[in-house]
């Protein structure tokens, strides 16, 4: 078991097998009290873990329903359904697709950061001027000529994610968390959420 401090706190393994769980272990602590040892809880088989980038794979499910309904175009200018204009700068003409954001060949950058507080928009985030903006830190720049132009290029990038969410809550007039508590999560009979407020009593506990 991993001691309070220590770089992995703790971890849960699931195995499965033809839709079975085979196999269940789990160590180390969920809840960590250094003053109050005895305050310490155990990750257990159902301890609930901030997934973070594997949260892409709930985002593209989301995304790849709207486009089987034909909500969504995968080649289409992500631009006509933000209702801004989205270009890399450095290539105007070429438009920004929903396949290029799912596949991480936009040629979007994180930058320093990709996450901004309220009351910021995205469209604010690529504006030339914005403090968010990071002087154009967002996009790729030229190198070997065309090479790292929107579809041409791959690196890997969450802001890229956080377009297909904001196409989901343009699309379909919902929340992002909501929506894919409703049509992803939920069906799947899966406790969890994007949004930690969302969980139930249970989940939260």
């Amino acid at each position: 078991m991993q001691t309070p401090g220590a770089d992995l706190s703790g971890l849960a393994l699931a195995v499965y097998a033809r839709g079975d769980v085979i196999y269940e272990f789990a160590s180390g602590q969920r809840v960590i009290d250094a003053q109050e040892p005895a305050r310490c809880l155990p990750v257990m088989p159902t301890t609930k873990f901030r997934a973070a980038s594997i949260s892409k794979t709930v985002t593209a499910l989301a995304v790849m329903q709207l486009v089987e309904a034909g909500q969504l175009d995968l080649d289409g200018d992500v631009s006509d359904i933000l209702g801004w204009r989205l270009r890399n700068p450095h290539w105007p003409q070429v438009p920004i697709t929903t396949r290029m954001l799912l596949t991480h060949t936009s040629s979007l950058r994180d930058g320093e950061t990709y996450a901004f507080p309220l009351p910021v928009t995205l469209e604010e985030v690529f504006q030339p001027g914005s403090p968010y903006n990071e002087n154009g830190a967002h996009f790729a720049a030229p190198v070997d000529g065309a090479a790292r132009a929107p579809g041409r290029f791959f690196t890997y990038c969450n802001l890229g994610f956080g377009v297909l969410g904001t196409l989901i809550e343009c699309v379909t007039g919902e929340r992002f968390d909501r929506y894919v508590d409703r049509h992803v999560l939920a069906p799947l009979g899966v406790d969890a959420s994007f949004n930690v407020r969302a969980l139930s009593d249970a989940g939260f506990a």
